[in-house]
């Protein structure tokens, strides 16, 4: 039910826009769409529509898709670590990416390294990320789940020290 909500939900933005218009970028902010949402004249309730629309879309093929891997991959141990820790996951994953973009200024700074990273951009804006290619975007895929999570382990295994140590 929820993938023919979600196909249908995507066909009715379809008709109202371009495929290039339904970018992620354009989406997920907002912004960088082919053309002006002003330009929408007449159409103003899909202005006020179009950020629930594509919410509502995303959430259903996630869930989509979390049913299917539930389905076919049943109980991992990595699984059920990531879906115990999502909050956490939501919480630290941009911190993650700053402390890689921090990573990524100092050896620009200091060695000459990833002379494409863009300082200005880092510094104004927390959402910058840093990707001459796309297999940056996949490593920090990696880092904003890979991050949190070792860092909820860390966090476990510390506070299981401080008991044993307070017990023994």
């Amino acid at each position: 039910m929820m993938a023919i909500l979600s196909i249908g939900t995507n066909i009715v933005l379809l008709l109202f826009f371009s495929p290039s218009a339904l970018s992620f970028p354009s989406l997920a902010f907002m912004a960088r769409f082919p053309f002006p949402l002003s330009e929408l004249s007449g159409w103003e309730f899909l202005k006020i529509i179009l950020p629930y629309l594509t919410s509502f879309t995303g959430i259903f093929f996630y869930l989509y898709i979390s049913k299917l891997i539930a389905k076919n991959w049943g109980s991992q141990p990595i699984l059920n670590l990531i879906s115990n820790n999502t909050l956490q996951i939501l919480c630290l994953h941009l911190f993650c990416f700053n402390v890689i973009n921090l990573v990524f200024y100092l050896l620009k700074t200091n060695f000459g390294l990833f002379t494409g990273f863009n300082e200005t951009l880092f510094f104004s804006s927390a959402w910058y990320i840093y990707g001459p290619h796309v297999g940056f975007q996949f490593f920090y895929l990696l880092v904003g789940v890979i991050g949190p999570l070792t860092l909820v382990v860390l966090r476990e295994k510390f506070i299981s020290t401080l008991s044993k140590q307070k017990t023994g």
